[in-house]
């Protein structure tokens, strides 16, 4: 193990063992992981990315597959689905460090030959995350009994991308004879107001008090259409769980939850995913 900064170690890593493909997530994902500090987001996300490729090209390894972000599409002119060649107009730190990092690995890739390939992922959810989650603050507040206030802005709409869709978007990038492109978007098929997620969330927990109000959106995902992740599915095999079953949907047992702590919530909606034909958050 080595930190990312350490860029001594990292050849180290990849020159002593037979590591043949990585995945670079070693990132800050997201805005609000370092608030404010404009310095670390660039340096993490931009500079590290630097060190890691370097050691990649001098072992030699077969694949590389670097994360980023919906957010380097910022606000698209209109609401067509988002192919992987649309403009990237983000614009705060946060997209503007991914759109550098997607630069560098693109150089050492045409300069250098590195076998890279991006994975634009949308706004994850589910178990396990540490950062605000707009799911689960409505799962928090029907467990307190409060009442949750969501945008009523219909223009930035969320795409949700559940962990286990994104971790087999990986996989299978990793895993994949041949990847033809350079960039693929990776998006759960999901493109709601915040106004429907709260409708969503409230057919499963009927508890959830919830409106929409004239505040701003939650999510930052950008005012955009769907995206287009096609290319995915033809050169990855890559589905979501939304498209195989054909719609989105949350359901829960309501007489389960009471008194349940949130971690065992998320488990316990993440398990009925594979018992159900919904889709659960």
């Amino acid at each position: 193990m080595a930190d990312l900064r350490d860029a001594t170690a990292m050849r180290a890593i990849l020159a002593g063992n037979v590591i043949r493909r990585v995945v670079h997530a070693g990132v800050i994902s997201g805005s609000k992981v370092a608030p404010g500090d404009r310095l670390r987001i660039r340096t993490v996300n931009v500079a590290e990315t630097i060190w890691l490729a370097e050691a990649c090209g001098l072992a030699q390894i077969e694949r590389l597959i670097a994360l980023s972000s919906i957010g380097v599409y910022g606000d698209q002119p209109g609401i067509e689905p988002v192919k992987e060649a649309a403009p990237r107009l983000g614009t705060d730190m946060y997209s503007c460090s991914k759109m550098a990092m997607q630069s560098v690995v693109l150089g050492y890739r045409l300069d250098f030959g590195l076998p890279v390939h991006v994975l634009r992922l949308s706004s994850i959810f589910g178990p396990g995350r540490r950062t605000p989650c707009f799911v689960r603050a409505l799962l928090e507040a029907a467990e307190e009994g409060r009442e949750a206030l969501a945008s009523d802005d219909t223009d930035h709409r969320r795409q949700f991308l559940y962990i286990d869709d994104a971790v087999e978007a990986i996989g299978l990038a990793l895993a994949a004879p041949s990847i033809p492109d350079f960039v693929y978007n990776i998006a759960g098929g999901t493109w709601l107001t915040e106004g429907e997620v709260i409708e969503h969330a409230r057919r499963a927990v009927p508890a959830l008090k919830a409106r929409v109000g004239d505040v701003p959106p939650l999510g930052l995902d950008g005012r955009m259409g769907p995206l287009d992740i096609s290319r995915a599915a033809v050169d990855l095999s890559y589905r979501p769980r939304e498209a195989r079953r054909g719609h989105w949907e949350i359901r829960a047992d309501p007489s389960s939850l009471k008194g349940m702590p949130l971690a065992w919530l998320c488990w316990l909606l993440t398990v009925r995913s594979h018992e159900s034909e919904g889709f659960v958050t």
